[in-house]
């Protein structure tokens, strides 16, 4: 700023007009509390006062910059600011608008309304005490300590020599929110959420949070009908889920199965199909064998009835079992084999007996269980061309994962296994029914069930019996 003197004396600036002259700049607080500072800016007893350059330091850590508001004895007030904590204050008379003296981008433009008077009493620029150019609110950052002093200063830029004052603050400590009760806004619901809203009793404060998603409060499932299940949501009758029924395997009841769903509870009962009156019959016999062995099976006509053709498929699990050989019996003339048996004759047979021989041989490493043998009935005709109803009890060939007579387990029978059950059956506690003689299940050469002295007389007759040069004995072990 260069000072000019006018003729009466006066010091102004020569680029911005500004009258240099005296008095004192302050600030003084209006109100304070725990959130916000308001602070007025006064002018006092400033003689020849057009314009000033301010800067007001605080510690923006702690004050933030609200809002400038007109002083009541300007007519305007305004701020802009685009440097953290620079203010900077104009009064403008109608002699001179020129803002060049303004060299901070954050500052204070008031008009005071006494400006015409002094016009008409020729003094440039403001004369008088008190004056009350502007209002500045801040907020308190919510962090700070019990009892923080703090200090508001202004520096003179620029403008009048005025004497400008300090402004220290002793911040109070925030008060602890004391929340009333939630209160729903927005209800939560099964699948959306909601909100709810408590205020502060001290201070009006309000906080707000978001209420989760209720989910569905399912009913426990009921059956519908025969084939589905369902639930309904206890919070809302229109969300309800269908499912089917998970049916367990059944038990056997009188005259049918009934099954329970897993889920719900219900129940199902299927009635047994009214049997068929046979004409014939046919039954699969039945034997026992090991892994890798070859077996033979008669097929029986049980019940007798005149037929003249007779087509039947055996049913087998061909992952174990292989059908090596079908032999005719001695009921009908001819037998022609392929997918299918056909059996025939001139006339009509009607007579029990055996019907044929299946030869199967048993895969190496078979797991041990039944396998079942049966027959499906494919025709079934008299020589007057009446249908035949065929009734077929399947058979079993059971894979052992022993041989009956090898006591001690080393797959060969021989006089070892006759000594091995000897010492089993005079070591033998009839009490605790346990022998300190280890024996393996080949040791039951009856197949009943049983190890006693029934096994070591068959397994001594099966030995006695035994032909070296064909490898069998006329003495069966097992059943």
């Amino acid at each position: 700023m260069i000072p000019h003197t006018d003729a009466n004396g006066d010091e102004y600036c020569d680029s911005c007009g500004a009258f240099l002259g005296t008095g004192t700049v302050s600030l003084q607080l209006l109100e304070m509390d725990a959130e916000q500072v308001k602070v007025g800016l006064y002018y006092d007893n400033c003689v020849g006062l057009k314009s000033i350059d301010l800067k007001i330091d605080f510690d923006n850590s702690i004050l933030h910059f609200y809002e400038l508001q007109t002083g009541k004895d300007a007519e305007n007030a305004e701020y802009h600011r685009s440097r953290p904590n620079w203010y900077t204050a104009e009064f403008n008379c109608d002699r001179d608008s020129d803002l060049n003296c303004v060299k901070y981008a954050a500052y204070f433009k008031t008009s005071l309304w006494r400006s015409e008077q002094w016009e008409e009493e020729g003094i440039p620029g403001v004369n008088g005490e008190h004056f009350e150019a502007a209002i500045l609110t801040f907020d308190v950052a919510d962090f700070h300590a019990d009892s923080t002093e703090l200090t508001l200063s202004i520096t003179n830029i620029g403008g009048i020599d005025p004497n400008c004052n300090s402004l220290t603050l002793n911040l109070p400590k925030p008060h602890e929110h004391t929340f009333g009760p939630w209160s729903v806004t927005v209800p939560a619901t099964c699948l959306e959420s909601g909100e709810r809203v408590c205020t502060c009793t001290v201070c009006g404060e309000t906080k707000t949070e978001t209420v989760p998603a209720l989910g569905h409060d399912w009913s426990a499932w009921v059956k519908l009908d025969e084939t589905y299940h369902q639930r309904v949501c206890g919070r809302s009758a229109s969300h309800v889920e269908t499912a089917a029924h998970e049916w367990d395997d059944g038990v056997r009841v009188s005259g049918g199965t009934k099954y329970t769903c897993a889920t719900c509870s219900a129940t199902r009962t299927v009635e047994d199909p009214t049997p068929v009156e046979t004409d014939l019959d046919i039954e699969v016999a039945s034997v026992k064998t090991q892994a890798g062995e070859t077996v033979t099976l008669d097929v029986y006509i049980t019940k007798a009835a005149p037929v003249n053709y007779l087509r039947l498929t055996p049913t087998y699990d061909k992952t174990v079992l292989t059908l090596t050989e079908v032999r005719n019996g001695d009921l009908f003339d001819t037998l022609e084999k392929g997918t299918s048996f056909l059996f025939n004759a001139e006339s009509d047979i009607n007579a029990t007996g055996l019907l044929a021989t299946l030869t199967f041989t048993v895969a190496e490493g078979a797991e041990a269980g039944d396998y079942e043998i049966g027959l499906s009935v494919k025709e079934a005709w008299d020589y007057n061309e009446d249908l035949l109803h065929v009734g077929v009890t399947p058979g079993v060939i059971t894979v052992r994962d022993f041989i009956y007579g090898d006591v001690n387990g080393d797959g060969v029978i021989d006089g070892r296994d006759l000594v091995r059950l000897r010492k089993y059956l005079a070591n033998l506690d009839e009490t605790t029914g346990v022998s300190a003689v280890e024996i393996f299940p080949g040791a039951d050469c009856t197949g009943d069930g049983t190890v006693d002295g029934r096994d070591l007389i068959r397994l001594r007759k099966y030995l006695a019996n035994y032909d070296e040069e064909t490898g069998t004995s006329p003495i069966v072990l097992g059943p």
